[in-house]
């Protein structure tokens, strides 16, 4: 470790694991690469953002980096597939800000802390009423969410959504729109 703190005063301040022979990974989401043939450390890892996460190529393979961290500092005894960022900051990879958890407890932190919403349902604030006209534009009903529109009519809600954003002149038999909430 001595080796890498006179090239890189981070090291100090991190713990570090090793990834292959050729990569440290720190605490606070660095990527170090280490260049043995010349005995020395050169440089951090360039990291890019693919849909939000950053990402590092590693051994000609692409990694997220929250995804090395998490294994190489965080347990997972109950074998939880995907890792969280608990404040929800797609680039903060430090490792006291993630965690590993399932499919539907990611999904549950996003909606608790507004970082997606539940599509669909009463429950959800940003579901816009979509209001079913006849063809003449008179206003027949005004469907809280698109569940309803399927249990009742049988229309697939995709069917809707897709109308109503492509500004279908009709889809069966009606025209279909969001009611401007004020």
């Amino acid at each position: 470790m001595e080796f890498f703190k006179k090239y890189f005063d981070e090291v100090e301040n991190c713990y570090v694991r090793e990834f292959g022979e050729n990569f440290l990974i720190c605490e606070n989401g660095k990527i170090i690469r280490i260049k043995y043939w010349n005995k020395s450390v050169r440089e951090y890892v360039k990291q890019t953002k693919h849909n939000g996460y950053l990402v590092a190529g590693l051994c000609s393979k692409q990694y997220r980096v929250h995804r090395l961290v998490a294994q190489a500092f965080i347990d997972n005894p109950d074998n939880k597939p995907q890792v969280n960022h608990i404040n929800g900051i797609k680039t903060d990879n430090r490792v006291e800000n993630l965690e590993w958890v399932t499919p539907s407890e990611n999904i549950r932190h996003s909606w608790k802390n507004g970082l997606s919403y539940k599509r669909f349902g009463k429950y959800n604030d940003k579901t816009k009423p979509i209001c079913q006209y006849d063809l003449q534009g008179n206003l027949l009903k005004i469907w809280e969410n698109p569940n309803d529109i399927e249990k009742e009519l049988g229309i697939k809600k995709n069917t809707i959504q897709k109308a109503i954003s492509r500004n279908y002149n009709q889809s069966f038999g009606y025209k279909w729109g969001y009611k401007e909430v004020v």
